[in-house]
């Protein structure tokens, strides 16, 4: 994700960057969230996970302390629409779209 981020932008008031970038789509991007633990993942979801490394497993834990965990980074809403049915037929029914700019989830 990191890879993202345009370091130039830091004095942009927050809010304001986020809103200028959901309306300019350069910056978006679309990951599949496929789970929050308050502990390990169990392992019939890990084994799914596995299967879909070659997108990319990101993981952070988040304020309430779950570990979000989520698939993919695509620049398009139908890419990522396509990685969550896909994710979806391989057994995590309750996977959804995410949108970041710049890092932050929208």
């Amino acid at each position: 994700a990191n890879r993202l981020i345009d370091e130039g932008a830091s004095t942009v008031d927050g809010s304001k960057e986020y809103k200028l970038n959901t309306e300019n789509t350069s910056g978006i991007v679309y990951k599949v969230q496929v789970g929050a633990y308050s502990q390990q993942v169990p392992l019939e979801r890990a084994m799914i996970f596995v299967q879909f490394a070659d997108q990319g497993i990101e993981h952070f834990q988040n304020a309430n302390g779950l570990t979000i965990y989520s698939i993919g980074g695509m620049d398009s809403y139908q890419a990522a629409q396509s990685l969550k049915e896909t994710i979806q037929a391989a057994g995590i029914v309750d996977a959804f779209i995410t949108k970041y700019s710049n890092g932050k989830r929208l």
